[in-house]
């Protein structure tokens, strides 16, 4: 699969333009997006990255709506922890990262998704 395009839910002004850095530098296409929004056209070669600010079941709910429309997803926190990480990939989610790794593993982590 090759990467078309990386949605992004991100309200953390730093990070975002730290990945918008990254995604220029692989020239990806970033749209951004919010998971409350229902009319996004999102396919199975995008990647939804999507920030998890507070956890509550209604979050987890909205992955499985991502997931439903062929997309791999990424949960982005600040610190993992094993019940939101488990809940996560319950939920749909391929994987659950701390933003700073994301940052410091881009290259790799584009390079999974593109042989996915």
């Amino acid at each position: 699969m090759m990467l078309s395009r990386v949605f992004l839910d991100i309200a953390d002004p730093s990070f975002a333009s730290a990945l918008l850095v990254k995604l220029s530098e692989h020239g990806i296409k970033p749209v951004f997006f919010s998971i409350n929004d229902t009319n996004f056209e999102i396919s199975s070669n995008d990647l939804a990255l999507i920030e998890m600010e507070s956890v509550d079941k209604n979050f987890f709910s909205k992955i499985i709506k991502v997931r439903d429309r062929g997309s791999s997803i990424f949960i982005l926190v600040d610190r993992l922890h094993k019940r939101v990480q488990k809940r996560a990939t319950e939920s749909g989610a391929d994987l659950v990262f701390t933003k700073d790794s994301v940052i410091k593993n881009f290259k790799e982590i584009i390079s999974f998704i593109s042989e996915k």
